[in-house]
């Protein structure tokens, strides 16, 4: 179990008049305001920065199918908790003067997600183009050896 304690970051990135919040705009501005949905996708705290500040990177994406995302916020925290055991056990050296506390904290990005462009893979959303995500905001939840093990 993870702890109650938990921050929500606004991305200051995704704000009007920002790059990534004219290519997203551009692409949902004739949308009905019901096919954009909040959903989660859940990474490593290094990943997080670089998606909240430039968007998602087809060039970095694990699966060729596209950026994979969900609503159910239990599943992207697992997903982060894995990234973050993935980089340590096997990652290259950090490359953040704060590295030290990436494995402090576990992060979850929300993202606005047009719909008519995502196909489901089971309970996934997969966003086959990074246009069509704004990240919104970053969970940041600390990380408690005495929370994981619950």
């Amino acid at each position: 179990m993870l702890s109650p304690n938990f921050t929500v970051r606004l991305n200051e990135h995704s704000f009007p008049g920002t790059q990534l919040y004219e290519r997203f705009y551009q692409c949902v501005k004739d949308c009905d305001p019901s096919s954009v949905r909040l959903a989660f996708h859940g990474t490593s705290v290094v990943a997080a920065r670089q998606i909240l500040k430039h968007g998602m990177d087809p060039a970095r994406r694990i699966n060729t199918q596209g950026d994979w995302f969900t609503i159910d916020i239990n599943y992207a925290l697992t997903r982060s908790i894995c990234r973050e055991d993935h980089v340590s056990q096997w990652g290259a050296p950090p490359k953040e003067p704060d590295s030290d506390n990436n494995a402090k904290h576990i992060a979850v990005i929300c993202f606005a997600v047009y719909m008519p462009k995502t196909i489901y893979i089971g309970e996934h959303i997969v966003c086959v183009c990074e246009k069509h995500s704004l990240p919104l905001s970053v969970l940041e939840f600390p990380r408690s050896p005495t929370y994981d093990s619950e």
